[in-house]
């Protein structure tokens, strides 16, 4: 990820989900050097309930670890922490699982340090052509 200048990216873990815009975590905000603006009557709700939105992320891009594809994402939501979405990445041991998944392909993620190194970036909707369908 990054915000203007691709030499200057950093590296997180990012999930795919299915809310109508994308969210990420205050450190990593701050990480990326953002330069936040104030949300104006802007909350979120999820299944933990509702909270206050106090910050956006105008603008960042986005580019997977062996992807070409790169991927603009504006007015990310910032908040002090999202919901622990570990459980929910697919891994190639998952995919030989099940019989219907053998022929999509999952990178080899180390999920061993995402205790120290958590999602911090929920990819929202909002990133339309981030989604591929997969058949």
């Amino acid at each position: 990820m990054w915000l203007t200048n691709p030499a200057d990216f950093i590296l997180t873990y990012c999930f795919l989900e299915g809310s109508e815009v994308s969210v990420c975590t205050s450190s990593f905000a701050r990480r990326l050097g953002a330069k936040l603006t104030a949300a104006k009557n802007v909350q979120m709700c999820t299944n933990n309930g509702v909270s206050e939105v106090r910050h956006l992320l105008p603008e960042m891009h986005i580019q997977g670890v062996g992807e070409p594809d790169i991927f603009q994402v504006k007015g990310t939501l910032v908040q002090d922490s999202i919901f622990d979405v570990t459980a929910s990445i697919p891994t190639k041991g998952l995919a030989n699982s099940y019989p219907h998944l053998q022929d999509l392909t999952f990178p080899d993620l180390d999920l061993s340090h995402l205790e120290e190194n958590r999602v911090e970036l929920l990819i929202g909707q909002n990133v339309q052509n981030a989604f591929r369908v997969s058949d």
